[in-house]
């Protein structure tokens, strides 16, 4: 769902094709793509905002051409053209993305946690407001997150709580195993698996029971439900469906 500045509201989906104009700019849907393109002249620029429901996701491209990928549960609010020096968006949830050089112009993505400052790169940011951290996750280039800057294959975790951060290796391919289709985990907690299956598959997990395992795998994300639920339990997991709701046994 793409809201523009004027308040209405654009309905996409995987295989529409449109094309939206606003003023200079123009906005074309290729299937499961947004392009933006802001014309050669300076314009007023408006904010646009990119809602991703669960079970969705989907790539834009903005007006500077840099690419976000979107994970399922996520809004990216972005202006329509990049006039001021710092281009800057606001992310809630999950997204990738590959930023256009320019350094005469950083890259900031905001967050409620925090600020990413970037110049040109490629990195993951999950910011869901129902996990216990904000992970940014740098895949090539340099990031900052609260004046800690972050060397390729490293992952900064800011706890929500405290507001502390650490820096460690990161599995990159396991982090951004969502943007090519997957569920991937190494040693994850059950509850961390159980919260990313939420908000991809729209089900609503209900514990009646205390499970603490830790789960490694990988499973492609265009499986059902099912086939998932059949991994976990394969590792001890019990778990039975009401309606839309999974409970946990």
């Amino acid at each position: 769902m793409l809201t523009l500045a004027d308040g209405s509201v654009v309905t996409l989906d995987s295989a529409g094709n449109q094309v939206i104009r606003q003023g200079e700019t123009l906005v074309r849907q290729q299937n499961g793509k947004l392009l933006y393109s802001a014309g050669n002249h300076p314009v007023a620029a408006g904010f646009n905002t990119l809602t991703v429901p669960r079970g969705g996701q989907f790539q834009i491209v903005l007006p500077d051409g840099s690419r976000v990928w979107l994970n399922s549960t996520s809004k990216l609010r972005f202006p329509t053209a990049f006039n001021d020096n710092r281009r800057v968006v606001e992310l809630e949830g999950q997204g990738y993305f590959e930023v256009s050089k320019n350094a005469l112009k950083p890259f900031i993505v905001q967050t409620k946690a925090a600020n990413v400052e970037v110049l040109g790169t490629g990195f993951d940011v999950m910011a869901y407001p129902d996990e216990r951290t904000m992970n940014t996750t740098l895949v090539e280039g340099a990031v900052k997150v609260k004046d800690v800057r972050l060397k390729p294959g490293q992952q900064a975790r800011l706890e929500h709580a405290t507001g502390t951060i650490t820096v460690a290796p990161a599995d990159v391919q396991q982090v951004i195993a969502w943007k090519t289709g997957f569920f991937e985990f190494d040693n994850a907690d059950i509850d961390d698996i159980l919260r990313q299956a939420a908000r991809w598959y729209d089900v609503e997990v209900v514990y009646r029971g205390k499970t603490k395992l830790l789960i490694g795998g990988r499973i492609s994300r265009q499986l059902p439900l099912s086939e998932l639920l059949k991994m976990l339990e394969d590792n001890g997991a019990k778990f039975s469906m009401e309606g839309r709701r999974l409970i946990v046994h």
